[in-house]
């Protein structure tokens, strides 16, 4: 947000944060417009530093990154590969890494976003490799649950 500011002053903007969190900027409308183009174009570069994987989901899918499952337990026992592959499919804790043009369209309320860390339907979507070798999930916007605010 900070950064935000900074650049939106440096080309005469005031910024404002709406009670639900959105941010606006303020001013001429042409040094609105010029702000506008250079922050999205900072943002699809953001996005695609993020989106290794060579894959955009469309429609109303997402493409997330389900975490890694542990092949041995906390104790040094080694988990059964049947098992681990099992443990995999059914893994509901992914970061969303992308999301289709008509995701969450239509939706009230928390809305997840690109980075959140969020819950999933167990077996839902398809999983794939990306080009960078990590596995990846493509699922409905529907298929997921919740965001994670907090941490246990």
């Amino acid at each position: 947000m900070k950064h935000i500011e900074e650049k939106a002053k440096e080309v005469g903007l005031k910024v404002v944060k709406s009670e639900a969190g959105d941010i606006y900027v303020e001013g001429p409308a042409e040094n609105v417009a010029a702000f506008r183009a250079q922050f999205q174009a900072a943002e699809q570069a953001a996005i695609k530093e993020f989106n290794s994987s060579g894959l955009q989901p469309v429609e109303y899918k997402t493409l997330v990154r389900p975490e890694v499952v542990e092949k041995k337990t906390a104790g040094g026992i080694y988990i059964p590969e049947i098992t681990h592959e099992r443990e995999e499919l059914a893994q509901v804790i992914a970061t969303l890494i992308a999301v289709g043009g008509n995701a969450f369209d239509g939706w009230s309320g928390q809305v997840p976003k690109t980075g959140q860390r969020v819950y999933v339907a167990k077996y839902a979507g398809i999983r794939v490799k990306g080009v960078d070798g990590r596995q990846y999930q493509i699922i409905s916007d529907k298929d997921i649950s919740a965001i994670i605010t907090k941490e246990t």
